[in-house]
């Protein structure tokens, strides 16, 4: 709808932060009919990765389904939580020295940039980098990118609410008619993050007063 907020799903390396120089790809091989510079030989003596995300499981899933095709001696292992969850995870086990997470996947793009700040990722220019847009990718290049864009917007029950009753926009959503009738995503949700964030933005602190 016309009053949909977005946001950005990112997909990151999240590794101990290396330096610039050293995460260009400068002799890519043809791996699987892309060309990259990882060692899949050493990935598979490792044997898993592991991937944190807030995606669905089952579109997780698929998305992991088709990596087993491709390298079936690498196990995946998957953990999936609403963003908030998943980044204090992230930072808990960073803070303890732990680099258990080989990729994230994430729903907020603050929680990503945070994480940049704090040299959370590591950095490789993948060759796969040219065809990306260079909005679509991190600052300096080789840290993130990002490849969707969800909708947050507004719905309503129709066996309840008449259509020429429902709210037109996020004004007409706090009329006071529909207080103790409203409920929004978790508060650890990285798309509920963005629409406080951004309502707040459009709207003022009162908004959500």
């Amino acid at each position: 709808m016309k009053f949909a907020l977005t946001l950005t799903a990112v997909l990151a390396l999240a590794a101990p932060a290396m330096a610039a120089d050293e995460g260009a790809c400068a002799q890519p091989k043809e791996v699987q009919g892309f060309k990259s510079c990882a060692d899949v030989a050493k990935a598979e003596a490792e044997g898993e990765v592991v991937v944190y995300a807030t995606n669905p499981e089952a579109a997780e899933l698929r998305v992991l389904a088709e990596f087993t095709k491709l390298f079936p001696k690498i196990k995946t292992n998957y953990t999936r939580l609403q963003a908030g969850a998943l980044y204090a995870k992230l930072t808990a086990e960073r803070q303890a020295s732990t680099y258990t997470v080989d990729l994230i996947q994430i729903s907020d793009m603050g929680m990503i940039l945070d994480f940049q700040k704090k040299n959370g990722f590591d950095h490789y220019i993948s060759p796969q980098m040219a065809d990306y847009k260079p909005e679509y990718k991190s600052k300096p290049e080789g840290l993130w990118t990002w490849g969707a864009i969800g909708p947050a917007g507004l719905a309503y029950n129709t066996t309840t609410t008449p259509a020429d009753q429902a709210p037109k926009d996020w004004h007409e959503a706090i009329d006071p008619k529909w207080a103790d009738g409203i409920t929004v995503k978790l508060s650890t949700s990285g798309l509920q993050h963005v629409a406080w964030f951004e309502l707040r933005r459009l709207y003022g602190p009162d908004y959500w007063k």
